[in-house]
């Protein structure tokens, strides 16, 4: 089954949105050749508060090797936090965008 990732991390006051913004914009092509990482969106709080991203992977396993315990210490160093992460089983995926959807059935 496809797994979505929430990460959340909060934001210091001195830390704006158009700073973590352009800052996700110099890290994004990192992404971009991950092992079943099916899609990434880099976000921030509309208030500043917080930022993070929401992953969609293939898999369960290659969610967790890919937020194991490394990764918390790669966003407290590049942002000052700790992240929450939390893990969601996907079923489904509707893409307006590119009109698709995409059904998971566990065999």
């Amino acid at each position: 089954m496809m797994i979505t990732v929430f990460v959340k991390f909060p934001l210091s006051p001195f830390q704006t949105r158009d700073a973590i913004a352009t800052d996700f914009a110099n890290i994004s092509e990192m992404f971009a050749q991950v092992p079943a990482l099916l899609r990434k969106y880099f976000i921030v709080a509309e208030d500043g508060s917080y930022a993070g991203g929401i992953y969609l992977w293939e898999n369960r396993e290659a969610a967790e090797a890919f937020h194991a315990e490394n990764y918390e210490l790669i966003i407290q160093e590049r942002y000052g936090a700790i992240p929450s992460i939390t893990y969601f089983d996907c079923p489904i995926v509707v893409d307006n965008q590119f009109s698709y959807e995409f059904h998971q059935v566990a065999a």
